[in-house]
């Protein structure tokens, strides 16, 4: 399920009725079903509940035993234990921090903006439910070599600017920006600072469409993205597609072409002089040509670590 589908359209459709919803699942690392767990936890009228198969008694201790053996540890924790901290196969420190949070050494702590980044947070996860903020690390020299912490972007909007002491660095960067939903571990080897694992993401606002075109945006990454797409976003019902739809741009088909690329600052997606590309009806299949007025262009961009 898209992230955007809880909060843009069904829970308004609940409001008018006063609806309830259901969210059941498998967790699969911390993406959008992880903080939606997260964020039962802390509503006073949500019910959020984990079911490990080796608390519930429902699954014989013999048949969690053989696929144990024949799993990996990541794998059993996320498919059987519900642990979201099992994270991406080979991620570093995924066990570590799944250990660290089962032992109660990773909580939530109201953020105090005068104060900067602590001795006592490092091995911490540090996590933001309001943004327009700057974390400042810990020189790197009080950190000392090996130290880790998380960091997480939990609010709804807004950016959290991560900023080294004086002149170190963050990546061979003076700043960097951890937006909506992004969450890093920084690891800290002395003298900077560098991300181990995590993402940094970019989503640009909705581009208006025309023929000849080159849309240029400034993702603000600070490196060349590893992760670049763009989506075309339906504003006006065409060919069955509903306000909101969303199409990959490299599932169309295109005469004359277009392409999408980044470089350090900017996101860029071309449009060729001539055709719109071609779009399949959403129930009947029958090819058309998008109409470009019923259409939004959207970039997305991730600097991935780990």
């Amino acid at each position: 399920m898209s992230p955007r589908v809880w909060p843009e359209i069904v829970r308004p459709m609940l409001a008018d009725r006063q609806g309830w919803a259901l969210f059941i699942g498998t967790p699969m690392g911390r993406n959008h079903f992880c903080a939606l767990y997260e964020q039962a936890m802390s509503e006073p009228d949500w019910l959020a509940q984990r079911f490990p198969a080796s608390e519930t008694g429902i699954l014989q201790r013999t048949e969690l035993d053989a696929a144990r053996r024949t799993m990996s540890s990541q794998a059993f924790a996320q498919e059987f234990e519900c642990s979201f901290a099992a994270g991406v196969p080979g991620a570093y420190y995924a066990a570590l921090l799944e250990q660290a949070e089962n032992d109660g050494r990773i909580g939530r702590v109201p953020w105090e903006p005068r104060l900067p980044v602590l001795a006592s947070d490092k091995g911490c996860e540090i996590n933001f439910t309001t943004a327009g903020v700057t974390m400042n690390l810990l020189p790197a020299a009080t950190a000392g070599n090996g130290a880790v912490i998380g960091v997480r972007n939990s609010a709804g909007s807004g950016d959290v600017t991560i900023d080294p002491n004086g002149a170190e660095t963050l990546d061979g960067l003076a700043t960097r920006l951890l937006r909506p939903g992004d969450c890093v571990l920084l690891r800290c080897d002395g003298s900077n600072w560098r991300t181990v694992s995590g993402a940094y993401s970019f989503e640009s606002a909705e581009q208006t469409l025309a023929l000849s075109t080159a849309i240029a945006v400034a993702h603000g990454l600070g490196v060349k993205p590893n992760s670049v797409r763009a989506v075309f976003r339906c504003k006006t019902s065409e060919g069955n597609w509903a306000v909101g739809d969303e199409v990959d741009y490299n599932a169309l088909i295109w005469t004359y072409g277009g392409a999408i690329a980044a470089d350090a600052t900017t996101a860029i997606a071309a449009l060729n002089q001539t055709y719109a590309p071609n779009l399949s009806n959403k129930t009947t299949g029958v090819g058309m040509v998008m109409t470009y007025a019923n259409w939004r262009l959207v970039i997305y961009c991730k600097d991935l670590r780990g």
